[in-house]
């Protein structure tokens, strides 16, 4: 998730705080690899009820960090990280759930997943392949969530400053 988020965010930006079992945070700041490369410009991140985990990772710092509008549904709710552990039989893998994350506003994601700003669910929904470039571009547009990013990003300014939201 940090990898994608080095485009939208800056150096030094905080992506998350993770935490133990002890309930001792750690923040976690985007590394010099950040370039964000389109930080400046307004974001929209469509996010519904299958958004889990690194999705909700990377649309909780767009959004606290940037002022991305989160449109959509409610994520999923994962908040925790798991280790896997192959066992010594080499049969068996354990996976340990041990660390939790917040957003960089500290928001809590596990079991209640992230609001979104603007809610959204299509009537249908349909299965696309990008295969190649094989559809149109314009046929997006027919996903009303779609739509209505486009249309809420059409009225924001870019952030000339450069500083974050």
């Amino acid at each position: 998730g940090a990898l994608l988020a080095n485009l939208f965010m800056r150096e030094g930006d905080v992506f998350c705080y993770v935490y133990d079992r002890s309930g001792e945070e750690e923040q976690v700041r985007l590394m010099d690899e950040a370039t964000g490369t389109a930080a400046n410009l307004p974001m929209a991140v469509l996010v519904n009820g299958k958004s889990a985990s690194t999705s909700e990772l990377v649309a909780g710092a767009l959004h606290d960090t940037h002022g991305a509008l989160l449109i959509g549904e409610t994520t999923f709710g994962k908040g925790r990280t798991q280790r896997i552990i192959r066992l010594a039989s080499g049969h068996a893998t354990l996976l340990l759930s041990n660390v939790g994350y917040l957003t960089p506003s500290r928001a809590v994601v596990d079991h209640v997943g992230l609001p979104p700003d603007v809610a959204c669910r299509p009537d249908i929904v349909g299965v696309m392949y990008w295969e190649g470039g094989s559809q149109e571009p314009g046929s997006l547009m027919s996903d009303p969530c779609i739509k209505l990013a486009a249309d809420k990003l059409s009225t924001q300014q870019p952030n000339l400053s450069g500083q974050s939201s």
